[in-house]
């Protein structure tokens, strides 16, 4: 008797579930792509590679340093003295140690950038997001990259990344309004 109750509880409970499944409209978006693909991200990273140009500068007169010495002392082995030789392998050890040193700070700085672009334009795209699925009525968004079969379910990457351009498109045009 008890086995058939349980069986019974399992059964209007899978009906259940399924109904509401059933009625739950679901869609799937891309928030990367949103995210990272969009006119915010070009500015952003248009700013930090701005702000890193020095960086690369150094980086590109350091490896060609170490090209310099290491050519000078495959070329001229025969005629530098041992010290000569050292000096110029020590000098290309401190390049690039100074190459490693500014590689470890463009990269935290990059990783910087990244996190504080993410937490600025979070909330904005979150809003999006929302304001599109009341208006088309979907219930649930699952983002893209953990769907492993989509099938017919809508994708709103395009037009959440599309309003979010229009968006920050907008913001930007009205700072430099306020900025003049």
């Amino acid at each position: 008797m008890q086995k058939l109750f349980r069986v019974s509880i399992f059964l209007v409970a899978s009906l259940w579930v399924g109904n509401v499944w059933a009625e739950t409209k679901i869609a799937v978006i891309n928030y990367q792509s949103v995210l990272f693909e969009s006119l915010a991200a070009e500015d952003a990273t248009s700013q930090l590679r701005e702000l890193l140009a020095g960086h690369q500068s150094r980086l590109q007169e350091l490896g060609q340093g170490i090209t310099t010495r290491q050519n000078r002392l495959k070329t001229d082995a025969d005629i530098l003295t041992d010290d000569e030789k050292r000096l110029y392998a020590q000098e290309i050890n401190s390049f690039n140690a100074e190459m490693n040193q500014i590689n470890a700070q463009i990269q935290q700085a990059q990783q910087q950038s990244r996190a504080e672009f993410m937490r600025y334009y979070q909330p904005a795209i979150g809003k999006i997001i929302a304001d599109y699925t009341s208006a088309a009525s979907i219930d649930l968004v699952i983002d893209a990259q953990t769907v492993v079969w989509q099938g017919d379910l809508p994708d709103i990457t395009e037009p959440v990344r599309q309003t979010f351009d229009q968006q920050f498109s907008a913001n930007r045009t009205e700072q430099e309004a306020a900025a003049e």
